[in-house]
């Protein structure tokens, strides 16, 4: 019978604060700008037409497909326009949406931000800013 050596593996301690803050400063910091840059936007829609359903595709600036949508018929006339076309649209529509949220964020503290308020409006805008960017999140 043969008896291993070897001492058990203690188990892994936490990093400190310290250490865990030194671990994130090494992760290269991604502007806002840079951020944006990432979207490769604009963003656009596009349609492939298979048999008598329709297929949308979201393409990057670049050319490369983003999104591909759920089988759906566009509609004509005065049909209403369907949940997966107005969400498509929206989602087309995002980085620059994103863009002039910041802008406006950025250029207009006025009446709604002053004396350390923050009109509810404006926090909201800003958390949708953070999440937009993935600012805060842990990746």
């Amino acid at each position: 019978m043969t008896f291993d050596s070897r001492p058990a593996r203690p188990y892994q301690q936490k990093p400190s604060k310290s250490q865990a803050k030194a671990r994130r400063s090494r992760r290269p910091r991604l502007t806002r700008a840079d951020r944006l840059k990432l979207l490769q936007a604009p963003w656009s829609l596009h349609f492939d037409h298979e048999g008598t359903e329709d297929v949308a595709v979201i393409v990057d600036g670049e050319g490369e497909d983003l999104a591909y949508s759920r089988y759906f018929w566009r509609p004509t006339g005065n049909d209403p326009i369907p949940p997966t076309l107005a969400g498509l649209r929206l989602m087309t529509a995002a980085p620059e949406l994103l863009q002039a949220l910041i802008a406006i964020l950025d250029e207009n503290d006025g009446p709604l931000v002053g004396d350390g308020f923050q009109h509810p409006s404006v926090k909201a805008a800003r958390r949708a800013v953070a999440q937009a960017l993935g600012e805060g999140v842990k990746p």
